[in-house]
């Protein structure tokens, strides 16, 4: 897997300057890598409906997790849908479970879509995870926004004027 759709350069200063400031800090730029977590996520699930079969069966299981650093879209492998999310989502090279018996190996036709592979980017039009890649590439505009408002929001709230500004730059 390659770099992220966006990088915050700067960011791990950032988060230091923050820490320093008080605990509130830290949770608020959590709060906006989730809040992105969360439009990235729903619009995955909304591709994965569209696409049917086994991403529509699997679409709940997608979900947003966010930390103080970085923003993610995740599948959750519990259960008993969650057993074929991962090959729903990443692809798979062969059968598996009970397709995989002896009596289907000469049956020609695909349990999964083709295997990802690891040399996609992030948020690129094509390539990358059914359904979760795309979503981000969607929600790129989007994300950059929020990126862009909740960093001027929490900027101008640590940093009043008057104080250094904060070493982050968006890209």
């Amino acid at each position: 897997m390659a770099d992220a759709a966006i990088s915050v350069e700067g960011l791990t200063e950032f988060r230091k300057e923050l820490r320093e400031l008080g605990k509130t800090f830290p949770r608020e730029l959590t709060k906006i890598h989730k809040d992105i977590a969360t439009v990235v996520a729903d619009k995955a699930r909304s591709n994965a409906t569209a696409m049917g079969g086994q991403q529509r069966h699997a679409a709940s299981k997608i979900a947003g997790r966010a930390t103080q650093a970085q923003s993610r879209i995740t599948v959750n492998t519990g259960g008993k849908v969650g057993r074929m999310a991962n090959a729903a989502f990443w692809g798979a090279n062969k059968k598996t479970g009970w397709y995989n018996r002896r009596r289907y190996r000469s049956d020609t036709k695909p349990q999964f879509k083709a295997w990802v592979g690891q040399s996609w980017t992030v948020g690129a039009p094509s390539g990358g995870p059914y359904a979760l890649n795309a979503a981000v590439n969607q929600k790129l505009p989007e994300i950059a926004k929020l990126y862009n408002t909740g960093f001027d929001a929490l900027v101008a709230k640590a940093f009043p004027v008057g104080s250094k500004p904060a070493p982050w730059e968006i890209k």
